[in-house]
């Protein structure tokens, strides 16, 4: 197959280069993997393409937004945005975790909008409209409305804060935006067997950095899935390591994708010569060993997971439109492990290597981001080694066929 140049966004109407987009979608999800190709680089700069998958991809999907370990008392918070939803993700008085709006269901306002500087986490009792002060408790329940005993008909209980559909499994907060879905427990039964012995529920968040992404959210979902980049973007760091032609994918599934990274001989020859490639005391009773210790998932369509001999990784991936998401790169532990003597300096050490490889990526994908508004840009091929790529392609041609 030759590589074919996308059709320009002056030749077609916005209608019509949407179809064409899903067209060359649907046909590379078709094609095996000895014949798989990139995607249309219209699928990542074509803002009508991304409001489409907003709707049937992230929209119907559960997104991933935080951590129990970071909401541990009653009133604990977090604020974010998604999709153009303004969300509370709080634990109530009952304990439960919620995902709330935050639009007041009396005139609207965002009652933690960021330009009122109010804090994005943190505890509290209870949250007020800086409007009109209506004032909601922990589960959204409207308690104070100033000046309303004149509507006639009016119950406070009728107008709490909006409530979206919201999922805790292994610790981690999923919210499902349009209420559709099947259940997480259905959808991750298999990807939870595999990951059980970390025991991420009783992990602890024990490190977080933000990072602005000039670049399409499927740009940092096709890097994270795919280690063929060690040879290029980490050939300093992760490459000598974990090279990528000794990666193991697992066998598609129609709801997330796993891949094992095995140790490079020259690793493996130190390892036997008592070096440790892990920075944390190791978790105990893992099914890890011999040449692999690392690895990778992604649940559909953009919870990024990393399980390691001695902690778990996290990315939280916000699309903020067709060109720009937010990334939140965070580690995990074991309780025990935050009360070494020694932890802080064993995370330091955690947090320059961590911090040194997502440098890696988020440079890369800007770059990649800028490539394809070439005129030039082609639909390409993939190497076996990108088969998460050529899965992920498959799963959104799913999700856009939903639509016909």
């Amino acid at each position: 197959m030759n590589a074919t140049t996308s059709t320009s966004p002056i030749e077609l109407g916005a209608c019509d280069q949407i179809a064409l987009i899903k067209r060359e979608i649907a046909a590379t999800a078709t094609r095996p993997l000895e014949r798989a190709t990139t995607l249309p680089r219209e699928a990542f700069l074509n803002p009508g393409f991304y409001q489409l998958e907003s709707e049937a991809v992230l929209k119907a999907g559960w997104l991933a937004l935080g951590h129990v370990s970071q909401l541990k008392e009653k009133g604990s918070y977090l604020a974010i945005e998604l999709l153009n939803e303004p969300l509370l993700v709080i634990r109530g008085d009952d304990e439960q975790i919620r995902v709330l709006s935050r639009s007041c269901p009396h005139r609207g306002t965002d009652i933690t909008h960021p330009c009122l500087g109010l804090p994005r986490s943190g505890k509290t009792k209870r949250f007020v409209c800086p409007y009109h002060a209506w004032s909601f408790g922990l589960q959204g329940e409207l308690r104070v409305a100033p000046q309303m005993e004149r509507a006639e008909g009016f119950n406070k209980q009728d107008w709490p804060l909006a409530r979206f559909r919201s999922e805790v499994w292994e610790g981690f907060i999923f919210v499902n935006l349009d209420g559709k879905a099947s259940p997480l427990a259905e959808q991750f039964s298999d990807f939870q067997t595999r990951i059980a012995a970390w025991g991420c529920a009783e992990l602890e968040l024990v490190y977080e950095r933000e990072w602005p992404g000039a670049f399409n959210w499927k740009i940092m979902v096709e890097n994270w899935s795919e280690c063929y980049h060690h040879i290029g973007a980490h050939n300093k760091t992760l490459q000598s390591t974990w090279p990528a032609q000794n990666v193991i994918v697992a066998g598609e599934h129609p709801h997330f994708m796993h891949t094992e990274l095995v140790y490079s001989d020259g690793a493996m020859s130190s390892i036997e010569n008592g070096e440790k490639y892990y920075v944390f005391p190791p978790i105990p009773n893992l099914p890890l060993g011999g040449r692999v210790d690392f690895w990778i998932f992604l649940g559909y369509p953009c919870f990024l997971l990393a399980v390691l001999k001695d902690c778990v990784f996290w990315l939280r991936v916000i699309p903020n439109g067709v060109d720009s998401c937010t990334i939140l790169t965070t580690i995990l532990v074991p309780k025990h492990t935050t009360r070494l003597d020694n932890f802080a300096e064993l995370k330091a050490t955690m947090e320059q290597m961590f911090v040194g490889f997502h440098s890696e990526d988020m440079l890369i994908n800007v770059a990649v981001q800028d490539g394809l508004k070439s005129s030039k840009a082609v639909i390409g091929r993939l190497s076996h080694i990108e088969s998460p790529v050529w899965m992920f392609h498959r799963y959104l041609a799913r999700q856009l066929a939903s639509l016909a």
